[in-house]
């Protein structure tokens, strides 16, 4: 395929119909289970390069293009296209990747909720780190 990508990677028109692209589905279904499996971007990225997988023709891949596919939920089998992942591995990629985009809490964000129980507000424990950073400071 040249050019500018019309369809989703995995996927071909074969007599006007939006048909799986055999060799395609099968690294679509790669990428998603390795990212399960606990693989980065960055790892997916070069695993694809090294395998000398083509994504367009004279396109190397990138970043961007696998988190293309990971968010693509049309990969499950939506608009007319015949499903490559199922609803399950679709969720499981969400789910890590929700994970992966929320911060992290400090130790310390973590002892202060237990001590309120967990009731405390985003905006009480800015407050308090405030308080806690102003003392340390002084």
């Amino acid at each position: 395929m040249s050019g500018n990508r019309k369809l989703p990677f995995g996927y071909k028109m074969e007599l006007g119909k939006i048909v799986i692209h055999p060799m395609e589905a099968v690294v679509v279904q790669e990428i998603f289970e390795k990212y399960i499996l606990g693989a980065s971007y960055n790892e997916l990225v070069d695993s694809l390069r090294k395998d000398g997988i083509s994504y367009n023709e004279g396109k190397i891949w990138n970043k961007s293009m696998v988190a293309r596919i990971l968010e693509n939920k049309k990969y499950v089998g939506q608009s007319g296209r015949p499903p490559i992942i199922t609803e399950e591995q679709y969720s499981r990629v969400e789910e890590k990747r929700s994970k992966a985009n929320s911060p992290q809490k400090t130790e310390a964000q973590k002892v202060l909720r237990q001590l309120s129980n967990g009731i405390i507000t985003d905006l009480a424990e800015q407050q308090i780190r405030n308080v806690l950073n102003r003392l340390i400071t002084d």
